[in-house]
């Protein structure tokens, strides 16, 4: 699970980082998803049971989405704490 903002400097690294992960773990087809408006997602399952989703928020750069306040203050399309909460209840470790 990982979110980054498309005006981020390592948007592309990330873009190919989570497209070899992928590879190496077997995964299948990621499936198009749009929890907001403005972020674009992607989820798949892979050989070893596990999921990789991504999620890439239209004009955001290196913030932490949904927080008001702190340096990397984002408030807008996703949050990001509940996004991850919401995968690791999903996931709980095996």
């Amino acid at each position: 699970m990982t979110l980054i903002g498309a005006a981020d400097p390592q948007a592309a690294t990330f873009t190919t980082g989570v497209d070899t992960w992928r590879k190496r773990l077997g995964c299948e087809a990621p499936k198009e998803t749009s929890p907001a408006p403005g972020v674009h997602g992607t989820t798949t399952r892979c050989g070893d049971g596990s999921d990789v989703q991504a999620y890439v928020i239209d004009g955001g750069a290196h913030a932490w989405f949904g927080a008001t306040v702190g340096e990397l203050k984002a408030p807008g399309q996703i949050g990001a704490t509940d996004t991850l909460w919401r995968f690791f209840v999903a996931h709980p470790r095996r």
